[in-house]
This record gives structure tokens, C-alpha cells and sequence, in this order.
């Protein structure tokens, strides 16, 4: 794994952390998707404002780590493709300066370009995905959090 990374070239540095930050807010979401379905109508009832109020603010910082998901999935959609064209101008390079044109001078360039585009896509994709599923399920835990207050205040 390490002498792949070290073959993507140094595209591979922001890409590694992009889904190191993609990891951590995928269980901050996760953490958060949990205790809003295990939220006590009677934490509402304490409050002094309203419960749509109080989800919103609740649900904010939640939100913001989907937005930024999309965003991360992007983003590595974009350094997949730097990394892509930073490869095969590497390739052309070697190939300028080599004397001996071999498929091995050209294989080096196009393996980066190969690896950085197939990590970006590796991201991007489930990315974008877990985006949508994590933006639905909240949503349907805040319609469920307001059905269980609605109920609380009818008994």
C-alpha cells in the first residue's frame, strides 16, 4: 500500500488526507445520525424554543459535515485529475530526456497518472454517494424526532 501511494507521486499527499478528513467526518455524521434517533422528546420540552428551532440548531454542525462530504468528494475528483495529467506530463518528460525510448520510460508517468486517477474516483464515488444516503437518513430522523415531540405533547 505505502510503495502504491509512493507511485502516485506527490498528488497522493493531499489525496491521503482528504481521506483521512473524509474518514473522520463520515463517524462524526454517523455519531451524530445516532444520537438524533435516540433524541428524547423531553430534552425538547426543556428548551425554550421551539422544536423545529431546537433540530435546526441541533442538526447544524451535522449538515455541515455532509456539505463538506460533497465537497471532499470533489475535491478528490479534482486532484485525481491533476494527479492524472501531472503523470503523463512526467512520462513525457522521461521520454524527452531518455535516449532509449522504452515502454518502461513511458510506463512510469502513466502508472502515477493511472493511480492518482483511480484514488480520486475511489473517493469521489462512494463519496458522492454517502452524501445523499447521509443527507436522507437525516432527514427522515428529524421528521421522526418532531412526530415523537408531536406525540409527547398529545399524551
Amino acid at each position: 500500500m505505502l510503495t502504491w501511494l509512493m507511485k502516485g507521486g506527490p498528488v497522493m499527499v493531499p489525496l491521503a488526507l482528504c481521506s483521512l478528513i473524509y474518514l473522520a467526518l463520515i463517524l462524526y455524521v454517523l455519531s451524530g445520525f445516532f444520537k438524533l434517533r435516540h433524541l428524547s422528546p423531553d430534552l425538547y420540552a426543556s428548551a425554550d424554543e421551539s422544536t423545529e428551532d431546537f433540530l435546526d440548531r441541533w442538526v447544524f454542525p451535522y449538515r455541515s459535515a455532509i456539505l463538506w462530504m460533497n465537497r471532499l468528494a470533489g475535491i478528490a475528483t479534482l486532484l485525481g485529475l491533476f494527479g492524472t495529467v501531472t503523470g503523463i506530463q512526467a512520462a513525457f518528460a522521461d521520454m524527452e530526456v531518455a535516449q532509449n525510448i522504452s515502454p518502461d520510460t513511458f510506463a512510469r508517468g502513466i502508472n502515477q497518472a493511472l493511480i492518482t486517477t483511480v484514488v480520486g474516483l475511489a473517493m469521489a464515488i462512494p463519496g458522492t454517494a454517502l452524501h445523499f444516503v447521509f443527507r436522507d437518513l437525516f432527514e427522515k430522523a428529524e421528521r421522526a424526532a418532531l412526530r415523537r415531540r408531536s406525540e409527547g405533547e398529545r399524551r
